[in-house]
């Protein structure tokens, strides 16, 4: 579950990373500026919409999660070390996505504005799916 959720972050941010390639003219294809202007002009739309089946799978996973604690309050974990492993898992996941899409933004000498603020949503969402886990 949680190669999945690394894949879904990273594909996620190097989707933000593609528009802000093509946006800002790096891209030197004509026909492929041409090709994606639509999709540019609802780049937040669709960035939006695609962090709707992120937050879904972290939804999955945090159902998996939950029988996963009541499992380990019956051998005798306590409720709160379980939900700091899960945040820590799913932030150290997010970490490193966010750090290799920096990167590759600086590379670039892209705008990483796109990335903080998905990071940052990211993150809200793992502390408050962590608050909610029982």
């Amino acid at each position: 579950m949680l190669f999945e959720l690394l894949g879904l972050y990273l594909g996620f941010f190097f989707l933000s990373w593609f528009f802000s390639y093509v946006a800002h003219g790096s891209a030197s294809s004509y026909v492929l500026i041409r090709y994606l202007k639509p999709l540019l002009e609802y780049q937040t739309q669709l960035l939006l919409g695609l962090s709707l089946v992120v937050a879904v799978h972290h939804y999955q996973f945090l159902l998996a999660a939950k029988t996963e604690v009541k499992c380990r309050v019956l051998v005798g974990d306590r409720v709160c070390t379980i939900r700091f492993r899960y945040a820590l898992a799913c932030v150290t996941i997010l970490l490193f996505s966010f750090c290799i899409s920096i990167a590759a933004h600086l590379s670039l000498n892209l705008n990483i504005d796109n990335s903080v603020y998905l990071f940052t949503c990211f993150a809200a969402y793992i502390t408050l799916t962590a608050l909610l886990l029982r």
